[in-house]
């Protein structure tokens, strides 16, 4: 997950906190990060270029919840002009704190006024991303002498402590079920809440277990505390097909529902699909007979120059056939399937 922002805000230590306890809910330790404060430089305001600024690297997936911190040095204030309260120093873009805070004096500040003060940031915590990797600026709450620095922090450490996070899924699905239509299966779901929620997938397979293909996805509504109701319609249904559905944040994290199958009685004879389309070597094309018979394969170029052919026994029902295009240069052909009554066929590109 990326950060969970929710307010921008810069948090004033006012007075000593209980340091958590450093064993987080699950049993696991408590993530830490210690950050050098000695010559962070904060010039202008918050996203200012002239800013001190770099990233930390952190543990992935951690919800930090309580920062640390002790400055053992003095603020210097060069310009002579700000307060100590105004040097800040943000994470992730929304966490502030100035660990000077508090006095109001002019010029210089006085040494450290805080030594191992430990602050909980209760509703807003913010969680890494897979990559463990966040962003932090030293910065002016309140800039009144633009283009300089005006402070420069003289010592001290910020300590980050956090545990795994305990969001752990994009969506909570109240339902998920396959109808069959006369010509096609509604593939419908609801959801309770969808929280940074970006689409819906629409997955199928033959047999439950292997060889599952996207066939659609749905636009999903981001963010969510009220039930919400979708649907998809598969127009080329199998006669036996088995579905899921994969949920996908806005940063690639998903979930898989419970698998659900259906069965229809309008078997037919033809090609379900070819895939990967493009493809660069080989494909597999899926095909259903409605019962097992031989059938023979043709694959032509755009001219209509037979550059394949092969006959084999089919199966009832599901089929699948490995279309081998490396002996092919790139373009556009045709794959022709045919029985005892009928032929069909489906273009493919190899690329």
């Amino acid at each position: 997950m990326n950060f969970k922002f929710t307010f921008i805000l810069i948090l004033f230590f006012v007075g000593p906190a209980i340091v958590t306890s450093q064993v987080c809910a699950d049993g696991s330790a408590v993530e830490s990060i210690a950050f050098n404060l000695n010559g962070i430089n904060t010039q202008d305001v918050f996203g200012a270029a002239g800013n001190d600024a770099g990233t930390l690297s952190f543990a992935s997936g951690v919800e930090i919840d309580v920062i640390g911190f002790s400055v053992e040095g003095a603020i210097v204030n060069p310009a002579g002009a700000s307060r100590c309260s105004e040097a800040a120093i943000a994470f992730g873009g929304v966490v502030g704190i100035s660990p000077g805070g508090g006095d109001n004096v002019a010029g210089p500040c006085p040494g450290s006024p805080y030594t191992a003060a430990y602050m909980d940031l209760g509703a807003f915590q913010f969680t890494t991303d897979a990559t463990g990797t966040f962003a932090w600026e030293g910065y002016e709450s309140f800039d009144d002498a633009a283009g300089v620095v005006d402070q420069t922090f003289g010592g001290g450490t910020i300590t980050l402590y956090g545990c795994p996070d305990a969001i752990a899924a994009p969506v909570e699905l109240l339902s998920f079920g396959v109808e069959p239509m006369e010509k096609l299966n509604k593939v419908s779901w609801s959801t309770a809440t969808e929280e940074n929620t970006e689409y819906h997938a629409i997955e199928r397979s033959a047999d439950g277990s292997s060889n599952w293909n996207e066939l659609g996805q749905v636009k999903a509504n981001g963010f969510s505390q009220t039930k919400l109701d979708y649907e998809w319609m598969d127009e080329r249904p199998l006669t036996n097909s088995f579905y899921r559905l994969r949920s996908v944040d806005f940063d690639g994290k998903d979930q898989l529902s419970e698998i659900v199958s259906v069965e229809r009685d309008d078997q037919q004879f033809g090609i379900i699909g070819i895939r990967p389309v493009p493809t660069t070597d080989v494909a597999t094309m899926d095909f259903e007979t409605t019962k097992n018979e031989k059938v023979t394969l043709q694959i032509m170029d755009i001219s209509g120059k037979i550059m394949f052919t092969e006959s084999f026994e089919a199966n009832n029902g599901y089929n699948s056939y490995q279309l081998d295009l490396n002996q092919f240069g790139n373009g556009v052909y045709f794959v022709c399937l045919e029985n005892s009554v009928q032929k069909i066929t489906q273009r493919v590109m190899k690329q």
